[in-house]
């Protein structure tokens, strides 16, 4: 069998590239982009050879609401196969910042195919629960879409 080729930064670019979507360019070890109700970063975990997808909605629900936030959260990690989601304290601690990690274990490397399965996934996966938490809490939405 063939090594697979190693994963970089560049290949993950050129993947967001090839698929339409617009990526700031790498800052600290990370490709971020802007989607509608949240924001999703890429990056390489370097000591556990691991690329990850991470999400971070826009919205801001209050601190009061946290029981009903991880009430919402289990429910959606028991019914829906996806990224991890947690809810934690803000900057503000009268806010709550509800995000998502999924990550891929790349070892020895990740074909094209295997890039592509994961990418595809992980942004879709995330803006899908982002987009399930827009319909379930509308009074968080406060940005206007483009």
């Amino acid at each position: 069998m063939s090594a697979q080729p190693a994963l970089t930064l560049d290949r993950v670019e050129t993947w967001l590239s090839r698929h339409g979507i617009a990526a700031g360019p790498e800052e600290d070890g990370a490709v971020f982009m802007g989607f509608p109700g949240c924001d999703i970063g890429v990056y390489l975990h370097d000591e556990e050879a691991a690329l990850v997808v991470a999400g971070m909605w826009r919205g801001r629900p209050e601190a009061e609401r946290l029981d009903e936030m991880r009430a919402f959260i289990d429910a959606q990690h028991r019914s829906t196969y996806g990224p991890d989601l947690a809810v934690t304290p803000a900057h503000d601690p009268r806010l709550l910042l509800l995000s998502t990690q999924m990550v891929a274990y790349v070892g020895a490397g990740m074909s094209e195919a295997q890039l592509d399965a994961f990418m595809d996934m992980g942004l879709g996966m995330t803006r899908a629960f982002f987009s399930a938490v827009e319909e379930r809490f509308p009074e968080f939405v406060t940005w206007e879409e483009d």
